[in-house]
């Protein structure tokens, strides 16, 4: 996947539930081969490139359920900065410094060197159970400071402003709007020249090497949210 050349601050609101605290982090995104069940030097070396990433939760649809699927994915709730290119990041055992600010107090201030276990080994895990495919993305976690964990639990509120800055990623920053912001409106449908760009993406990455197989007469389907699923 090419990088995003610019690393600057990313402004946009984001739906959330009252009493949703953030949390930073850090995501990497695969981009040269598919992995499965790969050693931790060869899973690093899928990885495309690093981005900042305000992992969000949801802390009463988290507390639903002895899982966290529900917390970790609620709508427009996983703001993320530009892909900035593993060459450039370096290792990140060189430690990194990531700081998380509301309305400008530092609330989280640590370094990657700090991380419990190295992306390598994130990653091989991972493949063990799950084949990690070209563009996918995974958020790393996050380090001490949680609002939830405090006394008395800080959490955050309409009008808030989150801010995610990693060294050499750059800064995301997020404004925090109420619950009642998620159902206002439908996202503007892309252009037909994003649409055609999408498609094409999505045909190269699906396309195997030597050309489609066409002896299955299957057909890739392409979902997007504005389209109903497929009949059956």
């Amino acid at each position: 996947m090419a990088a995003v050349p610019d690393r600057g601050r990313g402004d946009s609101p984001r739906a959330l539930q009252r009493g949703r605290p953030g949390l930073g982090g850090r995501g990497r995104r695969l981009g040269r081969s598919t992995a499965r069940r790969r050693l931790p030097e060869e899973a690093l070396a899928a990885v495309v490139g690093y981005s900042a990433f305000n992992d969000l939760t949801s802390r009463r649809a988290q507390k639903l359920t002895s899982q966290w699927t529900l917390g970790k994915n609620g709508d427009r709730s996983g703001p993320i900065g530009p892909i900035v290119p593993a060459a450039e990041v370096g290792d990140l055992r060189q430690g990194l410094r990531l700081r998380t600010r509301v309305n400008g107090e530092t609330m989280q201030d640590a370094t990657t060197d700090q991380m419990i276990y190295p992306v390598g080994e994130t990653l091989s895990l991972v493949s063990h159970t799950l084949t990690l495919r070209p563009g996918d993305l995974l958020a790393t976690g996050t380090p001490a400071g949680v609002g939830y964990g405090r006394k008395p639990p800080r959490l955050l509120q309409p009008g808030d402003t989150v801010e995610v800055e990693v060294e050499r990623l750059g800064v995301v920053r997020n404004t925090v709007v109420g619950d009642d912001r998620r159902t206002a409106g439908r996202l503007p449908r892309p252009s037909p020249a994003v649409r055609r760009d999408r498609r094409r993406a999505f045909r190269t990455a699906v396309t195997p090497p030597g050309g489609p197989d066409r002896s299955r007469g299957l057909r890739p389907t392409v979902r997007t949210p504005h389209a109903p699923p497929p009949p059956g």
